[in-house]
């Protein structure tokens, strides 16, 4: 949740993408939060906070993998990261073949530890639970951006309206 306060607190309150005022966003940040409270989720866990393709890199030929850009990491909702990195917004999304093996890996991954189990139904739920802030966090990001770069905030202005609409797309189904 500081992922999306803090910044809000930030920018300047006039500030305004469309619709969108800051007061708006905090208010929609809160009702999220009440909202996911109300579904009880059972897992928090340590996550990356921004996992995403991009921040996924091959170091070698061996299949070894390094994360980057750790600034948001710590104790996180567990279907947040798999959401943030299965959203469909770009040509390399995953297919819902490789969409379903990678929530059955994970899944079978936490069977080892069994105070932690869980089923990919379970997971599936929570990532399409989470899908919509997943949108909120990243229009959030864009709008303060916009707000501390004069000199680039109609790129990041754009941005922050994309991921808007598409967090109202995925949070109208709720």
């Amino acid at each position: 949740w500081r992922a999306c306060l803090i910044p809000l607190a930030l920018t300047d309150q006039s500030f305004a993408v469309g619709d969108w005022s800051v007061h708006c966003l905090q208010q929609e940040v809160r009702e999220q939060q009440k909202r996911l409270q109300a579904f009880q989720l059972p897992v928090v866990a340590f996550g990356h906070g921004d996992c995403k393709p991009s921040n996924v890199i091959l170091t070698n030929d061996d299949g070894i993998i390094q994360f980057i850009d750790l600034e948001l990491a710590g104790v996180h909702y567990r279907g947040f990261d798999l959401a943030k990195l299965l959203r469909t917004d770009s040509p390399t999304a995953f297919t819902a073949t490789n969409r379903r093996h990678l929530l059955e890996t994970y899944a079978n991954s936490l069977s080892i530890d069994t105070t932690t189990v869980a089923t990919f139904q379970e997971l599936e739920d929570e990532v399409n639970l989470l899908l919509p802030l997943t949108w909120l966090e990243a229009a959030i990001f864009f709008v303060y951006m916009a707000d501390s770069n004069p000199d680039q905030a109609p790129m990041w202005t754009e941005l922050a309206r994309d991921r808007l609409a598409s967090y109202k797309q995925t949070s109208c189904c709720l």
